[in-house]
């Protein structure tokens, strides 16, 4: 027998210790590969690359797919005169599933608000079950010190005690200015990605009324991959959008739409090489556009090999096909 076990203090531990049947639960996702249920995240970008509309939109297509019960948005960030110009008085009137907790409606600070939840939480276990929490943004939730581990280290744990009561949640910060988009530096103490299971860094571009983002994790106590949305601001619907379309240069944007137009046409019994280059306006010694055919095989097309032909490579279009833009689940 252990001789610890005489001791009170570890006949608690030992009382206490996790089992296997403690881990039955498996990874769940509310986006595939991106969002998990019961999970801490912080997404950080510059100012003006439209977070609060990526969160907006995010929650509603949950809502309206019942991913989740409800969504509850704390804003201590944006003005009222935003929030109006953006749409919000309508979408909270037709979800009321979607709880905009704004700060000019609150009689106590952003700080007591996240300890006031942050009881209930721990008096409660299953109190956020189904809740997703969205918090925009933390800085203003923090009433200490963003350079402090001890004042981030606080904040973290309250919000560890949200999800421990079977929340997920999402908080937004903000970069240092000096953060380039290969490199964003989120403000503050690292304890604000310490304490997180995934962080994601945002960028966006905007054409007209529509944003298109690309966020790249940070980290991953959880398995979560890159990934890019397309947002219609008008409608206020998220689609998301293959990683690899998003990287691409308008050049490459071009040369994939010329080939997966042309394997179209040839069809299932696919096509040779140099038939499928002279089809698209290249030839065949052209080193480029064969760099190309090589790069996207196996993303927008495959590439087979016939030993009987000196192994040619032939072309043929992919069976399901990575599209651009696929519609996040909606509701029937």
């Amino acid at each position: 027998m252990n001789i610890f076990n005489n001791l009170s203090s570890m006949k608690y531990l030992l009382a206490n210790k996790l089992t296997a049947d403690d881990l039955t639960k498996e990874v769940e996702y509310l986006i595939s590969n991106f969002l998990v249920v019961g999970s801490l995240n912080m997404i950080y970008a510059k100012a003006g690359m439209g977070k609060s509309f990526f969160t907006l939109s995010l929650s509603l297509a949950l809502i309206k797919s019942r991913s989740i019960k409800q969504c509850i948005y704390l804003d201590a960030d944006n003005s009222l005169t935003a929030l109006k110009s953006r749409g919000i008085d309508l979408l909270i009137e037709k979800y009321p599933e979607l709880i905009y907790i704004h700060s000019s409606k609150f009689d106590i600070s952003p700080q007591e608000i996240l300890n006031k939840l942050s009881t209930d939480a721990k008096q409660n276990s299953n109190a956020f079950e189904d809740t997703l929490f969205i918090f925009d943004s933390i800085r203003d939730y923090i009433g200490g010190d963003m350079n402090s581990d001890r004042d981030i280290i606080k904040i973290m744990q309250q919000l560890k005690d949200l999800r421990e009561a079977g929340a997920t949640i999402i908080y937004l910060h903000h970069t240092t200015k000096d953060s380039d988009t290969d490199t964003p530096l989120f403000k503050g103490s690292t304890s604000f990605i310490d304490s997180v299971d995934c962080a994601f860094s945002l960028s966006s571009k905007r054409t007209e009324n529509r944003l298109n983002y690309q966020l790249l994790v940070t980290k991953d106590r959880l398995s979560v991959e890159d990934c890019a949305f397309e947002l219609d601001t008008t409608t206020m619907i998220l689609q998301s959008e293959n990683m690899q379309i998003a990287q691409l240069s308008e050049y490459e944007i071009a040369f994939v739409e010329k080939v997966q137009e042309s394997l179209k046409f040839w069809g299932k019994d696919g096509v040779k090489q140099t038939h499928l280059l002279r089809s698209i306006n290249k030839s065949s010694d052209d080193k480029t556009a064969r760099k190309y055919l090589q790069k996207f095989n196996g993303e927008f097309w495959k590439i087979e090999k016939r030993p009987q032909e000196n192994n040619a490579s032939y072309y043929f279009p992919l069976s399901e096909p990575n599209l651009p833009n696929l519609p996040l689940p909606q509701s029937a």
